[in-house]
C-alpha cells in the first residue's frame, strides 16, 4: 500500500498533496484544456484551410492524371452512381479535347436489372457507359458459358 502512495504521489507532483490540493490542481488543468479546446474551435479557418489543402491536392493529382491519360475511366458504385460521380474529374476532361471520359459502373449485380438499365440510360447522355461486376473472390469476372 505504500508503495501505491509513493507511485501516486510522484506522479502528482512527488509531495504529498490532500483532496483539496488535488481538487484544486485538477479544475486548474481542466481549465487550461478547456482554453486550448475554445482556442481551437474558434478558429474555423484551421479546419476550412485543411480541407482547401486537401482539395487543392486532390486536383493537382487529378491533373496530372488527366493530363498523362488519353482515356479516363471513372469507376462509379452502381448503388449510388450520382454520389461517387465526381464533377470536378468530368470538367477536367471536358477541357482537353482530345482526352475521352468512360463511365464504368461497378458492383452491376448488387442492383436491380431495371435500376441499372435507367442508370446507364443516364449517364449515357453524359459519356460512354459500361456496366461491370467482379463477382469472384479472385477479381476476375466469371466466364460466360460458351453455348
Amino acid at each position: 500500500a505504500n508503495a501505491l502512495a509513493a507511485r501516486l504521489a510522484a506522479k502528482i507532483g512527488g509531495e504529498d498533496m490532500d483532496l483539496s490540493a488535488m481538487v484544486a490542481e485538477a479544475a486548474e488543468r481542466a481549465e487550461t484544456f478547456d482554453d486550448a479546446e475554445a482556442d481551437a474551435e474558434g478558429n474555423p479557418n484551421l479546419d476550412a484551410s485543411l480541407g482547401q489543402q486537401s482539395r487543392r491536392a486532390y486536383l493537382r493529382e487529378l491533373k496530372k492524371v488527366v493530363n498523362a491519360a488519353d482515356v479516363v475511366l471513372h469507376v462509379l458504385d452502381a448503388r449510388d452512381p450520382l454520389g461517387s460521380f465526381s464533377v470536378a474529374m468530368e470538367d477536367a476532361i471536358r477541357r482537353h479535347a482530345d482526352k475521352k471520359l468512360v463511365l464504368v459502373l461497378n458492383k452491376a449485380d448488387l442492383v436491380p436489372k431495371e435500376v441499372l438499365q435507367a442508370w446507364l440510360r443516364h449517364l449515357r447522355r453524359r459519356a460512354p457507359t459500361l456496366a461491370f461486376k467482379a463477382s469472384t473472390s479472385e477479381g476476375e469476372p466469371k466466364p460466360k458459358p460458351e453455348p
